[in-house]
């Protein structure tokens, strides 16, 4: 039996009952709505009160999905639509196509400047039973799901936690996944708080598995390279890691770029996901160094003074600043991870505020950010069609035309006999010719100015090309297929 009374729990402690809020008729305010007034009217002030009303109401609907299946009812609670049809419309809409031909466009580029946007803390969602941990989710959709909305990079939280899939070996323990603390109490006794009843690690693989190989035969179904960023809450562990990792190689196992060599190997930053596929893998996992094999399987992110990748949660409202951050952070040389976080726990626990709006998730695009992590990621999301940087909204090139950025700054399909100047790289940036022609010319053309015809591979780069271009219409190196 689906636990209803804790449907009747949570509306009850948001103040308004599913009935009472029925009672007071089609405009009554869901979570969503409350949560909104409270942040405009009380601001700063009141954040962490805001965010538990924000979250619990999302929780209490979550329960209410899960209990009921009624996404219609449940939305007058948080004021959330959650369906596979909402899914599917928007797999059809523009945006997830927009997205995939942009994925081409910085597929043999070095991941320090590379775009892939990502999930946080992707295994926290409302689409799964109900846990401790999982009323306070960070996300709406499954695993699988987020990967359908073009998301490319998942954060996994893993802790060693007895579970009913654990081995008696083990003291039935097991690696779950669940959004939650990590505490050594005593030599080696560790606390989990938070973590209760967990889903096994190897079902968040499955459904990677899924995506990456529909047909179970074995083979990639998808050219596209997703990252694992493992959060990993192992206790330091031998015993744990390698029940860990071999979770992870009978999962997915053979579409894994593994390490090359023994240790604690660091991200492969100037690697491409071209080189990956090349490799003939799908999957690089990233983390931090551990015990037993991990160091077999998991990349370590270097987050010393020497590494590069560098991360930090994106502050309240629209705070970001694209030139502040690109001078005190060397984008070039450096890998920039940012993400919002949307659960009651982090905001109770360490005061935090962080929030990826929309109005960031433009900036941040436009500034070359690598990961831009999102919570509550939903189909109807604005944030996804800001991740588009190149092509024009609602423009899709039809086959064997060719790119041109206009003034601006985005693109569209065009006859590639038409005449205009040409985007070229060259070792001191971005130039544009001032002679014109055809498309096919702008190999000649750029190589005569110094440079060589390209198409820009993120938003920064896009925003050099338009800066030098002036207001002149130019061609880009991309012919659609």
């Amino acid at each position: 039996m689906r636990p209803l009374v804790l449907v009747l729990a949570l509306t009850a402690s948001l103040g308004v009952g599913v009935g009472a809020s029925r009672a007071a008729g089609p405009d009554t305010p869901s979570s969503q709505d409350l949560a909104a007034q409270c942040h405009q009217e009380f601001g700063s002030q009141a954040f962490r009160f805001c965010r538990g009303v924000e979250q619990l109401g999302r929780s209490t609907g979550g329960v209410c999905r899960f209990a009921t299946g009624n996404d219609d009812l449940c939305r007058e609670i948080d004021g959330r639509t959650m369906s596979q049809a909402a899914l599917a419309a928007y797999e059809a809409s523009w945006t997830p196509a927009a997205l995939e031909l942009q994925r081409e466009l910085d597929d043999d580029v070095e991941f320090l400047q590379a775009f892939i946007p990502h999930t946080h803390n992707a295994n926290n969602s409302a689409a799964y039973t109900p846990t401790l941990s999982g009323l306070d989710h960070n996300q709406q959709y499954s695993v699988g799901d987020q990967l359908r909305m073009g998301v490319r990079a998942l954060e996994l939280d893993v802790h060693w936690q007895p579970s009913a899939e654990g081995k008696p070996e083990h003291q039935m323990r097991a690696p779950v996944v669940c959004h939650a603390l990590e505490q050594q109490v005593t030599g080696p006794v560790w606390v989990h708080p938070g973590c209760t009843w967990e889903r096994h690690f190897r079902h968040d693989l499955a459904e990677i598995k899924a995506f990456l190989d529909p047909d179970a035969d074995g083979d990639a179904d998808t050219d596209d390279v997703l990252v694992l960023y493992i959060e990993d809450h192992l206790e330091g562990d031998a015993v744990a890691a390698d029940e860990t990792t071999a979770t992870i190689n009978d999962a997915i196992g053979g579409f894994v770029y593994r390490p090359a060599a023994s240790g604690c190997n660091t991200m492969p930053y100037t690697a491409s996901r071209a080189d990956i596929r090349a490799a003939n893998k799908r999957v690089l996992i990233v983390g931090n160094c551990g015990a037993g094999s991990w160091n077999t399987w998991v990349h370590a992110r270097g987050t010393d003074a020497a590494g590069k990748w560098r991360e930090g949660s994106s502050g309240p409202g629209d705070d970001f600043n694209c030139a502040a951050d690109r001078l005190a952070r060397n984008y070039e040389e450096l890998f920039v991870r940012t993400w919002d976080d949307s659960t009651w726990l982090s905001a109770m626990n360490s005061g935090s505020t962080a929030e990826v709006t929309l109005n960031d998730t433009r900036e941040m695009t436009r500034c070359g950010f690598n990961f831009i992590g999102f919570d509550q990621l939903h189909p109807g999301d604005p944030r996804l069609p800001a991740l588009v940087w190149s092509w024009a909204e609602g423009e899709l090139p039809a086959s064997g035309e060719c790119a041109v950025q206009g003034a601006d700054g985005r693109w569209q399909g065009e006859d590639c006999a038409g005449s205009h100047a040409f985007a070229c790289h060259a070792a001191t940036g971005w130039l544009v010719t001032t002679t014109t022609g055809a498309w096919s010319g702008g190999d000649a053309a750029c190589a005569a100015a110094g440079g060589d015809f390209r198409a820009p591979w993120n938003g920064w780069e896009n925003g050099l090309v338009r800066t030098a271009a002036g207001s002149a219409d130019v061609w880009v190196a991309y012919q659609a297929d």
